[in-house]
């Protein structure tokens, strides 16, 4: 029997086929990552009742798994899917708001600081948590992944079955999207900030 905790996700995936109690390793050694990525997306109720039917349904189609350096990709895949099935929206909207950070989204890996990473202040994380709600479905999913989830373009592709090319389009076309959310905010708040009343007075 193969017991050995070094043995990689494809090798043991493989072998569970015959022996399912090999798949409780998988189970280990993923299982906080897709709790992670639904609890990012739920509440904790609901992170667990997604990460428990992911488990469920790959433990099931295991014989599908293609080889991979990691599980990691597949089962958050599985887990989008559950997700999708439940079509709850309004948790990822407050966890949006909770969450969000401007320097994330948007600026990860970008040379230009088009806005002061200390300007987080409840009202403006708001208004740019609604343009990444704004977003296509698969467009705001692609982003996620790669910036809450810490996923390579690579493990995005496995994760949503796309080519590599669409997730490197997604995340260019999603980050855009935010980018000009915050500069339209910087705008507006400058204004704001140096706006004068009639008598001449900066308010």
């Amino acid at each position: 029997m193969v017991t050995s905790d070094h043995i990689s996700d494809s090798t043991l995936i493989a072998a569970s086929i015959d022996d399912g109690e090999l798949f409780a390793t998988i189970f280990d050694r993923h299982i906080q990552a897709v709790y992670r990525f639904a609890a990012s997306r739920s509440d904790r109720r609901g992170a667990e009742d997604v990460a428990s039917e992911a488990f469920t349904i790959a433990f099931a189609n295991r014989h599908k798994f293609r080889p991979s350096a990691s599980a990691r990709p597949w089962l958050i895949g599985i887990a989008i899917n559950v997700m999708r099935k439940r079509r709850d929206h309004g948790h990822l909207a407050k966890r949006t708001l909770e969450k969000f950070c401007i320097g994330e989204i948007a600026y990860s890996q970008d040379p230009l600081t088009l806005i002061e990473q200390t300007e987080t202040e409840a009202s403006t994380r708001a208004q740019v948590a609604e343009a990444l709600l704004s977003l296509a479905d698969r467009d705001r999913e692609a982003l996620l992944l790669f910036t809450w989830d810490d996923l390579s373009y690579e493990d995005i592709a496995e994760c949503l079955s796309v080519p590599l090319g669409t997730v490197r389009s997604r995340i260019h076309r999603a980050r855009a999207h935010v980018r000009e959310a915050v500069i339209e905010i910087q705008r507006k708040a400058d204004h704001k900030r140096f706006s004068v009343d009639p008598s001449g007075v900066r308010r």
